[in-house]
């Protein structure tokens, strides 16, 4: 962006004032003044007209443009995922037996439960965050503690033990309590009792007689409900079979790719487009890219990719685990690059795109049920799709449209009334080290951007750096551009905001190829030459 470098005329003109109000003279006199005032100071470069920060230059000065974007990500909470489950235990007693203070017996012994999980078969999982929340529902009458011993789930070699007391209820008005138990950082085992199932949890349920209660006389539908809720499960790790499930992915970025050139033609001499396909999943993939496109929507312009690379079904095969902490898997990748040579990719990026769409289809486990339930997954490390460029800065350019916009502020039109600008000029002088002619033009513009008036002679020409043999600039071509300012345009001047500066660029022997250096720029000085009138009896 340029930088706003303007200086007000306010200081300027104090100060010519106060060394004309000294002249002695008649007191009825008004003298015309005749000053030069420097409004806007700057210097433009390629750097200023990408809002990336990947531009540089090589070992010769030469610029390359380089960008790296994430088109998107397929993370464990996408592959797996442990839906709020809610499960309910219901133990009956006999009737008429007696139970002394202190007396335990077992209500539930390796009491098994499978959880509704999709297409997804878990043998194991390390929980990340979640919690699991307890309702105790009991009609003895006598007070009692209810132990829930989860055996599938343990912490540092513990088992989960939810046990709390309840107070005496009958069958007409039951008891109940509820509790939550956070489950961060347990470990899963959904094998089941015999070790060869998935997604089986296995329990044990106890009660028993407060042991500073009376005894306790079971009575007819005398009963101990037990109800938990598994919700926000979200695993850090997961093992099993994933299953063979399909997912499709449409997504649009923006891609505000040299965003303030607008309008003409660009033609990109070399582009290198890669897409890279990393699997941090312990699946294997196959993906179909259906569509990759780029528009320029203040245009209306779109491009869409064609290659063969892409014609076919990628297949990528799963990440290996590495048995330590850190990294715990080793992710395999999938390159494809794009070229002239193989693609229309440069022709893409001619329209100046401002908007990336694309479309993926993604299915894992293509060739089925392989892994015997040894498919994992680690939060953090999943599928994810990157898109590299490497753009180097040899173009060429025809009636090519640079536009930038900066602040500015005239200040007062007048000081008590003593002076007022009646007309002059403003003088553009431009030092051009870029290797292209370009018609310029200046506009004012009011608070909402709308353009007021214009400064310049209409198609008014910066001259091109002068070249060498191999089409480097070795020296800026200086050109001064001048535009009256009459009534009409000192109004606009006083009520403008900000200045408009319009490039329109053509490289020399078009459509040759210029390559664009680093120290390429404009140094440009935008100096009002104006007069005004000075009454020194106001």
């Amino acid at each position: 962006m340029l930088a706003s470098k303007y200086i007000t005329i306010l200081n300027i003109l104090l100060f010519s004032l106060s060394i004309i109000s000294c002249k002695k003279g008649d007191q009825n006199s008004q003298w015309n003044a005749d000053e030069l005032v420097p409004l806007i100071k700057t210097s433009v470069n390629l750097y200023d007209l990408s809002n990336y920060d990947e531009l540089n230059p090589d070992s010769s000065g030469a610029l390359m443009l380089t960008f790296s974007n994430s088109l998107f990500k397929f993370s464990l909470d996408s592959l797996v995922s442990i839906p709020d489950t809610a499960i309910s235990e219901r133990i009956d007693t006999l009737i008429f037996v007696s139970f002394a203070p202190g007396f335990s017996v077992d209500l539930a012994q390796n009491q098994e439960t499978m959880l509704k999980i999709g297409n997804t078969e878990l043998v194991e999982a390390i929980i990340n965050s979640g919690s699991i929340d307890v309702t105790i529902k009991s009609t003895f009458s006598e007070p009692t503690i209810v132990s829930y011993e989860l055996s599938s789930a343990t912490k540092n070699g513990n088992k989960l033990v939810i046990s709390e007391s309840i107070p005496a209820g009958s069958v007409s008005s039951p008891s109940v309590i509820s509790a939550s138990y956070n489950l961060s950082n347990y470990y899963l085992d959904l094998k089941g009792l015999n070790g060869n199932s998935y997604n089986t949890l296995v329990a044990q349920i106890s009660a028993m007689v407060d042991p500073s209660g009376d005894t306790l006389v079971s009575q007819l539908n005398d009963y101990i409900e037990i109800s938990y809720t598994f919700n926000n499960i979200q695993p850090k790790y997961a093992r099993g079979y994933f299953g063979d499930d399909s997912y499709s992915n449409l997504g649009r970025e923006e891609f505000h790719f040299l965003s303030n050139f607008t309008g003409g033609d660009i033609d990109i001499e070399s582009l290198n487009m890669n897409f890279e396909i990393i699997n941090g999943a312990g699946v294997d993939i196959q993906i179909d890219v259906n569509t990759i496109s780029m528009s320029n929507i203040e245009i209306g312009r779109t491009s869409v990719l064609n290659s063969i690379a892409l014609a076919n079904s990628l297949n990528i095969d799963r990440a290996q685990e590495t048995g330590v902490a850190s990294p715990p898997i080793i992710a395999s990748s999938y390159s494809i690059g794009l070229d002239n040579n193989n693609s229309n990719v440069d022709k893409l990026f001619e329209i100046i795109p401002n908007q990336i769409d694309y479309g993926f289809d993604l299915q894992i486990n293509p060739f089925g049920h392989i892994s015997s339930h040894n498919d994992f997954i680690y939060k953090d490390f999943g599928i994810e799709v990157l898109l590299d460029m490497e753009i180097p800065m040899s173009v060429a350019t025809n009636e090519f449209t640079l536009s930038d916009t900066v602040e500015f502020d005239m200040g007062e039109k007048t000081i008590d009334d003593r002076y007022l600008i009646i007309d002059g000029f403003i003088h553009l002088y431009a030092y051009n080290w870029y290797p292209f002619t370009a018609t310029t033009q200046l506009y004012l513009l009011d608070e909402s951007y709308a353009i007021i008036d214009s400064i310049l002679v209409e198609n008014s020409i910066v001259e091109a750096g002068i070249l060498d043999n191999y089409n480097v600039v070795v020296s800026p071509k200086r050109s001064k551009i001048s535009g009256v300012i009459n009534t009409a345009k000192i109004d606009a001047l006083y009520n403008a905001r900000y200045i408009k500066t319009d490039f329109t660029l053509t490289t020399p022997d078009y459509p040759d190829y210029v390559q664009v250096y680093d120290y390429y720029k404009i140094d440009m000085t935008l100096v009002g030459d104006f007069n005004y009138v000075i009454d020194p009896n106001e």
